[in-house]
């Protein structure tokens, strides 16, 4: 998480939280956070898409479905988490070289709390990140001197690290830090005291009192003493000169006019002698003039230096008695006291002070003039500490000071430091309620890390803060909490003759810069001061008024804005103030705080701004929370929303909002001694250990093994103060935790809505860096305790161990390792077991050797499992032969030429540093097709074993044995140049000149034994899992090659050999038969069929496709909906009217007649102009008609995951129907019956082109570049024996046919696929040399893979050579880099660019070639992304996108689909985080593309697209796509009906999408016996309290009303669908599709005539509306529906008792479920 690639590649880098920059730009900017970590951490790295057990099966619920680990709700949440990480500082190493301020190296660090979500989160198992974390409204008093308290040595810095300071504080010594007294136990704790000897000194001793010094013009003190004085005689001056070290003035009039300081001193608080870094006390007596005067002091350590530079100390109003000491009204420390600066020299230092006696007299009688402005202001530290009034004085005093202990002698300091116990408070430490930074000894700093805890965003009694010198942005907080600086009124009388007493002015009173109190602290600071809390009208006043806030600068840090929050500070008042919630049309809320209206100035009322993160109307902080399901009355929604009016005493907003108020209900969960598991079940608050409280405030109540419970003193046994102390759940990483014994509940609208209190680790208040640092840890803390996360993570180590498709066992055993974090290997020889671990969750050294020592790692019998181990990734193969070989550099190469060049990414299809993408080089669930996808077995390395990579990945092997590592016979070595040498291949002069590095292996014994030799090598290569026949056939090889051509020879032969066998490629063994494998037949082309292709484009990483084609904003219609878009998107992102294209859309039943196309896509764009291209608006996977109220519950996939969608794009088959294959395949499993069909993908498989793997046609992968030769060159100077025939002889001898049942999965696809490497190879380079490119495709990526298509496709319409032979080709190829989390626009224009000029580019050639009727192309992407923007510049993941087809056929210029008509993200359509919700399936689109393909049989259509039944007549036709189309879709154009039926249920939910699917199949399956095609939907499900319908047989009070929609291919059968719906088969069936108890009610139906994309007109006038219960009058169907049986199997047992037995009882079978009866007669209705 905190590595800076990490960051960089997942896109989190400097992301923020929304309300950072909404805030700070006055709400221009609106980007949520970037959510590509939130996504990949979960999927990628930890705990998986869907539950396991933990032997890694998966878990799946009531109805077989997979269950998620997580929502898109999760991810929006944990977006949040991800904010605020910036890169760190450089620092002085390796670094210094880059020209970069930033670290590459260093972790990543979080900078500021600003760019930080601070609300509550929902975490991913129903509760809240933050939960069983201790309150820190609960932390004992003074929590930094408790046990536990932890510290961290900052050393000479006095910048904290987990606290935010402002940078001007920084080495600032007039900002007072909490200096720690020697004399502290906290002091001996941080300081670890060495008690060393004073230091030594040349210094004598002095007499304390200061005379009159020619060198410094000063009173000086010479010599060691524990005072310094300067006495009335001293500073009764001669006029000639002042008393001052540089000169400053006291002013021009003579002395009988001044105020005066009388006398001064300093002195030891200690008693000990005056030295360096010791604290002091300044004394001092003025003669003032008024109580406007004021009296400042100063120190400095260098009174000898030209410039003198003073220290501020403080400032005070003297008193009315002159020559009284000066004091502060602070009772509780009235004395001017400050630490003298350090002294290094052994001679001693001199140091001095001054005091300034500033005048409050106005020396200006022009009250507009200069010096008008009354000098006695203290809200600001003097300008200069030279005065420059002519009433003022200054007078310095220089002494001697012994030198300083140096901090290292004195002190041990530890860089972290944890207390062990409580510590007794000691003076200033007794009268702060928290610290921050603290100064240890002079110039060492320590900053306190206070203890993990959170806070309830929802309190009571809260009080109001403003912030503001002129109390002008108020908000709510928690008077428990440190949360505000000090505000005391009163005493005025004493700084102003003629001020009112009354007048309510604050002063802030700090002992520290920054310092935060309690409410009871604040009260208990103005106590001290003489003063009393209030809610003032104003801080101290100033600019011309009298006032007094400078102890220790205080109201400097009086800071008010609504811009920047996190710097704002607020101040205490007494005034209350309300918190109320906000909730949105999804349940979301956002904290509301309503400040109590209690302000009057000037007589009228002052109404405060609210702060903008909680203000009602500005607020856009929202987040999720648990409300009550449990108690909400079935049917209605838990929260308020605009649909139930808000409640009764809600307040409805613009927009669809809610504002209600709030109550905080606390009580205890307990009230006698629970169990261990109902206290980690039912308590979710945390506490403290009691052991941190004051002795007796706790009473230990019960103890037992695994809990214990602790009781408040005074609040009885079980209270909510009631502490237990539990053991957590297993494996957990933490020996017991703390809980509370109360529940915190947020009721909503007086009660009619509630949630749980939801913690956060922000107080809104006063939010905390340190409080990020633990939301992170918890964060990963939770993901890391995940249940889901020991198979999750054993199950991807393990493939990457080999092991491609692991025993529940194996998978078991890591697991156990992986939670207990120790692995116990039990050797066969009896000893003690070794254990490998450290007994903590997770740990990988035993997660590791319960993998590498596991029985499938050392087990013979598992290495025979034909489904165990797995493919070598071809990275790791090379690898393999360059360490077990021995690859050693040769002198002559430089490193810096390095050792390989970039062809091995070419080669092998993966890289040694760098990957593509985050999701690696191949999928680890890819599933081959073949019998790995018939037995369901994953092998992930399969992704790349495809004839490019499987040719070129052994050449470079072949050319590594033969001429070492240089680009020599497809070599990956790098190319280099030495002077006037260029490179060339070849080692003819045996020194190996032109390569970088060789193998160095030589035969360790005799290397004429060939069995030795050929031993040797299969154990390096292979382990020795070399069946006997392939070992055999190699060792002859040997044998003969050493005799023809030598030793050196056949040692190559050998290892090219062994290299390609499957023991070198696999991971089990090989069993053969002995039989020649032959390539897998071809398909041959039907001359009685024409060409036709279909091209798949995929844009992979959800392409934003808003910025392909939008409303155009210059269009009248469309104008608004570009507003919208902007509004939303952003006016950096979105695109205007000089970046798009215009279009025309009139007849696209659009909501706006004129569309722009991105400007980069041009060529699309005139495409679609040209009539040959058609979009597709708001496309995406579904499985049935869904909205925002009901696609999580719908949809059965991960949405939103790049390649669950990208799937489920290939697939079109929501449901899984067809076995995971992909819609191109299927079609092409039905068209190869007739005609001869070829499926190729570029580069790399792709699943849109996988079919039915028992028909066993494989998809051919063919690279952009074409294909290579197989063995390119010969081994130099090999004889016959060596030579490219013999070995490829050889070689296919070694891949014979396995054994089947018994040999390896893995190794038959090896074998099969390297024959048909060769073969296809060969077959399309002869092909392929036929043909030529087209120069009008550009040479890019894309370009290049189009490219190669093209030449296939001319390839198989050639009428004469060397030709393919196919009727149907479907060409699949994928175009990467559209996850744009960052940088849209920078990231996307090129990529457009691309795209448009490869589609150009390919069109043209396609009609140069006259192909281009033949041809359409698909251009798609697995989903759309938000319209709403990241933090990062980028979008995050959507769901409906923008699809287009285009091809010579295409019946175009046309957009189909529906694109929003608004974007509202309160919209129906809108997920409500930006995400468009689908209104058109994969299915509409791809119905008519299967149809021009050559398929007109309904059930080839149901294969092909299984789920498109579920859109009912929402389908587009070839007629509607294609010119010359005649296809239309089956069961539309007749009659249609809208019908609710009543199923009364007995479990409280609504019917699955499999249930529904199954109902509308008995519909359909029904219609159809009856010769009427129709189509069935379930469009709305509601569930209800059942009223007064009837009678029912089940217990319970819930009914269901599913809500259906019926077409049909014919009119006047409405009778029919309304006999059928409503038959007591029929309802009997329907019983038994359902997986709960349910009685089937009486429909109640309406006719309406089909009206859908089909563009079919109905042929009959609109029938009658009124329901008809009689017998059809149509004579051509059956004449009756009273017995129309079941159509098909039930996937759920019956419940019906089965038929009365010959006994005359009746007999039932085992069920799960309840039995019952039904009635016929069931609302009282016929049949």
């Amino acid at each position: 998480t905190y590595n800076e690639e990490m960051a960089s590649q997942l896109t989190y880098l400097n992301n923020k939280a929304v309300a950072a920059e909404y805030h700070r730009t006055d709400g221009e900017v609106r980007a949520h956070p970037d959510e590509n970590y939130s996504r990949e951490i979960l999927q990628l790295h930890s705990i998986g898409l869907t539950k396991m057990n933990d032997d890694g099966t998966l878990v799946r619920d009531e109805f077989g479905n997979l269950v998620d680990n997580y929502t898109q709700q999760n991810i929006f949440t944990s977006a949040k988490i991800w904010t605020g990480f910036t890169e760190s500082f450089r620092r002085g190493n390796y670094e210094d070289l880059d020209w970069t301020t930033k670290s590459k190296l260093d972790p990543l660090q979080i900078e500021s709390v600003l760019l930080r979500d601070w609300w509550p989160k929902i975490d991913l198992l129903e509760g809240y990140i933050g939960d069983r974390k201790p309150l820190c409204a609960d932390s004992p008093a003074r929590s930094f001197l408790r046990r536990g308290a932890t510290f961290r040595l900052l050393g000479g810095s006095d910048r904290p690290i987990s606290h935010e300071d402002p940078n001007e504080w920084h080495n600032d010594k007039d900002i007072f830090r909490l200096t720690l007294d020697p004399q502290s136990n906290l002091y001996d704790k941080l300081c670890n005291p060495k008690n060393p000897p004073p230091p030594e000194t040349t210094l004598q001793s002095g007499t304390g009192i200061a005379v009159y010094s020619q060198q410094y013009k000063v009173g000086y003190c010479s010599g060691s003493n524990d005072s310094c004085m300067a006495t009335e005689n001293l500073l009764s001056k001669p006029s000639r000169e002042p008393l001052t070290l540089d000169g400053c003035s006291d002013g021009p009039n003579d002395f009988s006019r001044d105020e005066m300081v009388k006398w001064f001193s300093v002195n030891s608080v200690d008693g000990g002698e005056l030295r360096g870094g010791q604290l002091i006390q300044i004394r001092a007596a003025v003669v003032p003039f008024s109580k406007l005067d004021r009296v400042d002091f100063y120190i400095t350590g260098n009174p000898n230096s030209a410039n003198v530079k003073w220290q501020y100390i403080t400032t005070a109003a003297p008193v009315e008695n002159p020559g009284a000491v000066i004091t502060t009204k602070y009772s509780a420390d009235p004395h001017i006291t400050v630490i003298l600066p350090p002294c290094h020299n052994s001679a001693g230092c001199q140091q001095a002070v001054r005091i300034v006696l500033r005048s409050g007299r106005n020396p200006d009688p022009d009250p507009n003039g200069p010096d008008s402005k009354a000098r006695a202001d203290g809200n600001f530290k003097p300008d200069s500490p030279c005065p420059v009034g002519e009433f003022d004085d200054a007078d310095d005093a220089v002494f001697d000071v012994l030198p300083s202990y140096r901090n290292q002698d004195e002190c041990d300091f530890k860089t972290i430091v944890t207390l062990d116990e409580n510590l007794a408070c000691h003076e200033k430490e007794c009268r702060v309620d928290t610290i921050r930074t603290i100064e240890v000894v002079p110039g060492t700093y320590y900053e306190y890390l206070r203890p993990e805890c959170v806070y309830f965003p929802f309190y009571q009694d809260a009080a109001k803060v403003f912030a503001g010198y002129d109390h002008s942005i108020a908000m709510c907080a928690d008077k428990r909490l440190p949360s505000a600086l000090s505000t005391c009124c009163g005493g005025y009388s004493d700084r102003h003759p003629v001020d009112r007493e009354d007048r309510e002015w604050a002063d802030v009173l700090s002992e520290y810069r920054g310092e935060l109190l309690t409410y009871n602290g604040n009260r208990e600071r103005c106590t001290s001061w003489g003063r009393s809390i209030c809610d003032p009208e104003r801080l101290g006043p100033f600019q011309g008024q009298a006032g007094h806030c400078i102890h220790h600068m205080s109201c400097a840090d009086s800071f008010g804005s609504t811009t920047f929050i996190d710097k704002t500070k607020y101040h205490w008042t007494t005034a209350g103030c309300t918190i109320k919630v906000k909730v949105d049309a999804s349940g979301m809320i956002a904290v509301v705080h309503s400040p109590d209206r209690t302000r009057v100035v000037n007589g009228a009322d002052f109404y405060p701004t609210v702060q903008s993160h909680v203000h009602h109307e500005k607020t856009v902080s929202f987040f999720f929370v648990h409300w009550d399901e449990d108690n909400t009355p079935l049917g209605q929604k838990s929260y308020p929303t605009s649909d139930n009016g808000c409640g009764s005493s809600g307040e409805q907003l613009e927009g669809g909002f809610c504002l209600c108020d709030t109550t905080v209900v606390e009580t205890a969960v307990f009230e006698s001694e629970p169990s261990r598991s109902q206290v980690l079940e039912q308590l979710h608050i945390g506490a403290f250990d009691p052991i941190t409280f004051d002795q007796g405030e706790y009473e230990v109540l019960f103890e037992s093994s695994n809990l214990m419970a602790y009781a408040k003193s005074g609040e009885g046994a079980y209270s909510k103060h009631t502490i237990f102390r539990v053991v957590p759940d297993e494996f957990i990483s933490s020996e017991y935790i703390f809980l509370r014994n109360m529940i915190s509940a947020v009721e909503v609208c007086q009660g009619e809505y509630t949630f749980r209190n939801s913690p956060s680790y922000y107080d809104a208040t006063n939010p905390e860096l340190l409080a990020a640092t633990h939301e992170v840890d918890t964060y990963l803390d939770h993901i890391h305790d995940n249940p889901n996360t020991p198979p999750s993570v054993c199950k991807m180590l393990i493939k990457y161990f080999g092991y491609n498709n692991p025993r529940t066992e194996q998978v078991a055993h890591c697991s156990e390792a992986f939670k207990s974090g120790i692995f116990e290997f039990k050797t066969n020889d009896g000893a003690d077991p070794i254990s490998y671990g450290d007994s903590r969750r997770g740990n990988l050294a035993a997660v590791a050797a319960s993998i590498v020592l596991s029985d499938d790692a050392l087990s013979p019998a598992a290495d025979a499992d034909p489904s165990g181990g797995g493919l070598k990734s071809p990275l790791l193969k090379l690898l393999q032969v360059m360490r077990s070989l021995g690859l050693e550099r040769l002198s002559h190469h430089r490193r810096t030429d390095g050792y390989v060049n970039q062809w091995i990414m070419e080669a092998f299809g993966e890289s040694q540093y760098e990957i593509p993408n985050q999701f690696s080089f191949y999928s680890l669930d890819f599933l081959p097709a073949g019998r790995h996808r018939e037995a369901q077995l994953v092998s992930p390395e399969a992704q790349l074993l495809n004839l490019g990579y499987i040719i070129a990945g052994q050449n470079a092997l072949y050319s590594l044995f033969a001429y070492g590592l240089n680009s020599c016979g497809g070599g990956i070595g790098a190319d280099w140049r030495r002077g006037d040498q260029f490179y060339k291949c070849g080692n003819e002069d045996g020194l190996e000149q032109f390569s970088s590095a060789r193998l160095s292996f030589v035969p360790p014994d005799d290397p004429t034994n060939a069995e030795d030799v050929v031993g040797t090598l299969a154990t390096l290569l292979t382990a020795d899992r070399i069946s006997p026949t392939n070992r055999a056939l190699i060792v002859d090889a040997y044998r003969e090659s050493s005799i023809a051509g030598g030793t050196n020879e056949a040692l190559k032969v050998a290892q090219s050999l062994l290299v390609s066998i499957p023991e070198f490629h696999t991971y089990n063994s090989v069993r053969t038969n002995g039989q020649v494998r032959q390539p897998s037949p071809r398909p041959e082309k039907n001359p009685n069929y024409g060409y036709k292709a279909i091209v798949s484009i995929n844009l992979f990483g959800g392409a934003d496709t808003m910025s392909m084609i939008v409303p155009h904003p210059q269009m009248p219609t469309c104008a608004p909906l570009h507003a919208e878009y902007t509004l939303q998107r952003g006016p950096a992102l979105a695109l205007n009217v000089g970046e798009m294209i215009q279009i025309d859309a009139g007849d696209s039943n659009q909501p706006c007649d004129e569309f722009g196309v991105n400007s980069r896509l041009a060529a699309m764009a005139a495409m679609y102009s040209e009539g040959e291209g058609i979009f597709f608006a708001n496309i995406g996977h579904l499985q049935s008609k869904v909205d925002r109220h009901d696609f999580a519950r719908e949809t059965k996939t991960q949405l939103f995951s790049h390649f669950s969608m990208k799937e489920e794009g290939f697939y079109v088959d929501a449901f899984h129907k067809r076995g995971l294959t992909g819609v191109l395949g299927r079609l092409a499993d039905v068209l190869s019956r007739t005609m001869s069909t070829g499926q190729i993908a570029i580069d790399r498989m792709l699943s849109v082109n996988i079919g039915d793997p028992s028909l066993k046609r494989d998809v051919d992968i063919v690279t952009k570049r074409g294909t290579d030769p197989f063995i390119q060159s010969e081994i130099p100077g090999a004889s016959e024996k060596g030579r490219r025939t013999t070995l490829i002889d050889m070689m296919n001898r070694l891949n014979t046919q396995n054994k089947p049942d018994i040999s390896s999965f893995h190794s038959e696809l090896w074998s099969q696929s390297f024959i048909d490497s060769q073969t296809l190879t060969e077959e399309y380079r002869l092909v392929l040399d036929e043909v030529d490119g087209s120069p009008s495709i550009p040479d890019t990526k894309l370009g290049k893979k189009l490219d190669m298509i093209f030449r296939l496709i001319l390839s198989a319409n050639r009428e004469s050579g060397k030709r393919r032979s196919v009727n149907r080709d479907f060409l699949a190829v994928e175009m990467d880099g559209y996850d744009q989390h960052f940088s849209l626009k920078d990231g996307l224009n090129p990529l457009f660019s691309e795209l448009n000029d490869a589609l150009a580019g390919f069109r043209l050639a396609l009609i140069q070639a006259g192909l281009w009727d033949r041809v359409t192309i698909v251009l798609t992407s697995e989903f759309g992304r938000s319209i709403t923007p990241n933090a990062s510049g980028g979008i995050d993941h959507g769901w409906g996108g923008n699809s287009f087809i285009v091809g010579g056929a295409v019946r175009g210029k046309k957009i189909l689909g529906k694109h929003p008509d608004n974007y509202d993200l309160n919209d129906r359509y809108n997920t409500g985080q930006g995400a468009w919700i689908p209104t058109t399936s994969w299915e509409a689109m791809w119905y008519g593309i299967v149809q021009w393909a050559g398929v007109d049989n309904e059930d080839d259509m149901t294969y092909i697209l299984p789920n498109e039944k579920n859109f009912g007549c929402d389908l587009y036709s070839e007629s509607t796509l294609f010119r010359e189309g005649e296809g239309k879709v089956s069961g539309c154009g007749g009659d249609e009906l809208d019908i609710t039926q009543t199923l009364v249920v007995s479990q409280p939910r609504l019917l699955s999408p499999e249930e529904q699917t199954q109902f509308c199949q008995l519909v359909t399956d029904g219609m159809s016996s009856v010769s009427v095609s129709t189509r069935c939907t379930v469009t709305g499900q509601t569930l209800r309290l059942l009223g007064d319908e009837g009678n029912h047989m089940l217990s319970g009070e819930r009914a269901l009303d599913l809500e259906y929609s019926i077409s049909s291919d014919q009119v006047g059968v409405k009778e029919v669908m309304i006999i059928l719906v409503n038959s007591e088969e029929f309802r009997q069936d329907v019983a038994s599709v359902v997986a709960m108890d349910v009685d089937v009610g009486i429909s109640d139906q309406t006719l309406a005539p089909t009206v859908g994309p089909t563009d079919l007109p109905s042929s009959t006038s609109s029938p009658s509306l009124a329901p008809t219960i009689e017998p059809s009058n149509v004579t051509s169907l059956s004449p009756t529906f009273t017995s129309i049986p079941s159509m098909r199997r039930s996937d759920f047992p019956s419940q019906a008792p089965s038929a009365v037995s010959d006994g005359g009882k009746p007999t039932t079978k085992p069920t799960n479920r309840k039995r019952r009866r039904r009635r016929r007669n069931y609302f009282g209705y016929g049949s």
